[in-house]
Parts: C-alpha cells; structure tokens; sequence
C-alpha cells in the first residue's frame, strides 16, 4: 500500500507513517517545516516534500491521510479527492492500525502524553512487546513510536472533533476532563457528552481506568460497560496514591491496590505526574502485570521531551509543552517543589482562539511566575482571521494588572536578548505547544553554550 500524510511532520501523523514503513508499506508526505519528525521519516526512505502542491498526490497512491489541523480546502486534499483517492483522517487510520490489537487508548484535557509514554515503557519493559503512539519523543529511547509484535497497542486518544470516536478500544485511561477546544466544543457538558460516547464503545471485557478524585470522570463510571477502576488520592478510590514526598527532580509515593502496596520511585517531579504513575500502575494491574518486577521503569522514567525538559543545568533552562492554564499551573508548581527558585518564564500561546477563551485564567497562572516573556500566538487551527490584533499586549496588561511582571517580545532572537540581560537566577522556562523549543538553545548561545555541552 501507498500513504501519502499531509502535515506528515505532526506529532500525531510521524509515528503512524513509522510503523507503517515498519509494516512494509510505502510512505510519502509533505509538510512545511523540515522537523526532526520530518528528517527521521526521510533517513528511513519516506519520500517528504517541504511544501503543499497538488503536484505532490500521485496518480498510485491509495490512501491520503490528513488531521483536524488541515482545512478542507488545502491543494493536496482538493487534488486527492479529484482522483476519488480514499481519504481518511488520523484518528480513523489510528483506528484501523489498533484493530488487530487489544488497544489502550489514554484520553483527557492533560497528561496524556506523559501517561502513554509511561505504559508504553512499562510493556516493552515487561516483555509485552506493545506498539504505541506517543505525542511526544520519549528521552529513554528517543522516539515517539514502538512497534511491537505483542498484543498491545497504546496510543494516545484526542477528543478534539469527537476524533476518538474512530476508535474502538480494549481499555481506556482517562487523566481529567477540563474545558478546553472551545473552538470546537459548545461548553464542558458538550465535552462530557463526548467522553461519554467514547467510553460506551470500550469492550465490554475491558476496563475503564478514570480520575477518582473528580466528580466530572466519576460520571463516566455510569455509562461504561465494563468494568470501571477509580485512582487518586483520596481514600475512596480503588487505586490509592499516598506518603508522596520529592526525592530532588522525583517522587517517592505508594500506591495501594487490592490490599496490595508499591513503593514507588519516579524520576520525574509534579504531583500530576504522581497521579499519572497511579493510573499507569492500576492499569498494569488489570492486564496482570507484576508492578513489583517493573517498578525500575518509574525509577528511570525521565519524561516525553518537551515534559519539564532539563535543557541545560548552568544556566538552569527547562522547557515544557504546557499550553493550558492548568497545566501551566502544575508545572510552576513542580518547578518550585524541585527547585524552589524563581521562574523566569517564556510562554507562547496555543491558537487565538485558545487565548481569548481563557484569556483570563492565563493572566493569573502567568502573573505567580518571577517574570513573563510573551511570545506571539502561535497559530494552529486558527482558520478564522479576525480580531487579532493586539491580543499579546492585552495579555501583558492583564498579567501586570495582577501583580505579574510581563513584556512582549515578537521575535525569539530578540528574547533570547533580552533573557541573557534580565535573567539573574532561578529556572529559566520555555513553555508552550508551538516552537518555543527552539528558543532555549538561542539563549544558551548567548553564554557561549549548545545543550550538549
């Protein structure tokens, strides 16, 4: 068979074209930034064009593959659908790939990634030999695929567009429900109302892992045919997290199930990440993995890249994929629990639309961090052109207005400027979905240093 991916850079279209070329398929694709994704497929033999052009589709290809991220009107989709090509978005051949497999899908507002990365590791590790879809590059064995030959296959389950309804799965995680793609989604309960369609299709021999400690992902519990697995902190959930204490960057936690406890070292810090070790160990439990014989996998675990990323340690640099007031919120709090240091924070924000709906929960997280550097809003899905302008300096205003101690800056070159002659101590954070990555090694080259030195 003969793929072509358009956008075959993202982070959710890179590692299905990986298993497919591991499959024995053929695999092209364009996208417009030659990304370390893109440069990957490339070594492998992915023919890849750095630009959209109808030219690209070609009279034998069978099946062209786009995501929600690509408008109806891009040249490469109107050509496809010229040549009556079959057409089918990410999450449905995600679908397709986790048929033949019991799959594990991981869904929620956050921590998917970090979550899926986690029991990813913990299979392979237990010699389940899974294959797996991860938005984000593990750091232990620099992918962000696996592609196994055993029973298992673990992705990630994005509610956006209702995509998870393509899917089908053996079991489910879910990490929390919170408003978010307000683009999209009419409010929380039209949210809900998905998670509840997803959750209805899980297999009835399977099992849902939720939130116990939120009222909203208890809910769930009503609607799903199989058998329903609460994990939290508080003392009514099936699988209980306790005695949490920081161990330097990690946690030392317990984790108690079925009379059963583990005493458990994570390599990573933030009382999220606590809780998305809790879920992955109550899901091990239900696939009759022996936690004890694996507990290694957490004590090694250092995180997805772009997950409280360690880029450099003099000066301190750290970057994050947080985009969500929430989960803005949880890494500052893991930072000042690891570090207890002042925040000298970058943040790019995710889509126009996202910053004017939560234009306010972003001034206040932003306004706890020591000082602010707003980037540009990154655009991503941003279809709709209008009222745009000034929205960054809004912002600033805002954060100001409560305390905070914000610039906006447009240009990373001009940031890292700035950084290297404001930044005295403390945690410098680049935070963000978009390409605020690429500014931490600006900085660095400041003082004369590359991340590898």
């Amino acid at each position: 068979m003969k793929y072509y991916f358009i956008g075959i850079g993202g982070s959710g279209m890179a590692p299905m074209a990986n298993i497919l070329l591991d499959q024995g398929h053929e695999v092209s694709g364009s996208d417009r930034e030659d990304s370390e994704n893109v440069k990957k497929l490339k070594e492998r033999g992915a023919k890849i064009f750095l630009t959209h052009s109808s030219d690209n589709i070609e009279a034998d290809l069978d099946v062209v593959v786009y995501s929600s991220a690509i408008p109806q009107d891009n040249v490469e989709l109107v050509k496809a659908r010229e040549l009556n090509k079959k057409i089918v978005l990410r999450s449905e051949l995600l679908g397709e790939l986790m048929q033949e497999s019991k799959g594990i899908a991981i869904a929620g507002t956050h921590g998917k990634t970090t979550t899926t990365s986690l029991i990813a590791l913990a299979l392979k590790d237990a010699g389940l030999d899974p294959s797996a879809i991860i938005g984000g590059e593990i750091q232990k064995i620099n992918s962000n695929y696996l592609s196994g030959k055993g029973e298992y296959f673990v992705a990630e389950a994005c509610e956006y567009q209702r995509a998870f309804l393509d899917l089908s799965p053996f079991a489910v995680i879910i990490t929390n429900i919170e408003a978010d793609h307000l683009d999209y989604f009419k409010d929380i309960n039209d949210i809900v109302d998905a998670f509840e369609t997803f959750v209805s299709k899980i297999n009835p021999n399977g099992f849902l892992i939720i939130n116990g400690d939120s009222e909203i992902t208890r809910r769930l519990g009503s609607v799903a045919k199989c058998k329903v697995v609460c994990v939290g902190f508080g003392i009514s959930n099936d699988c209980r997290i306790t005695n949490l204490e920081n161990d330097g960057i990690g946690l030392t936690f317990t984790v108690i199930m079925d009379n059963q406890s583990y005493d458990v070292k994570l390599g990573i810090s933030g009382l999220h990440n606590a809780f998305n070790a809790g879920l992955v160990i109550a899901c091990l439990i239900q696939l009759g993995v022996d936690v004890s014989s694996i507990l290694a996998t957490f004590r090694d675990f250092r995180g997805a890249k772009r997950r409280l990323e360690v880029i450099s340690d003099d000066p301190l640099i750290i970057d994050d994929y947080g985009h969500h007031p929430t989960e803005i919120g949880a890494t500052f709090d893991a930072l000042k629990r690891a570090y207890n240091l002042p925040i000298f924070a970058i943040f790019q924000p995710h889509q126009y639309s996202r910053t004017k709906e939560f234009f306010n929960e972003f001034a206040s997280v932003l306004s706890k961090a020591d000082n602010v550097v707003l980037a540009k809003i990154y655009e991503a899905r941003d279809f709709d052109n209008t009222n745009r302008e000034n929205l960054e300096d809004e912002l600033v205003k805002k954060i100001n207005s409560l305390g905070g101690k914000a610039v906006f800056i447009d240009s990373f070159e001009e940031t890292a400027d700035y950084v290297f002659k404001k930044y005295k101590s403390g945690v410098i954070l680049t935070i963000g979905a978009g390409t605020i990555n690429k500014l931490g090694p600006m900085i660095l080259d400041r003082y004369g240093k590359t991340a590898s030195s």
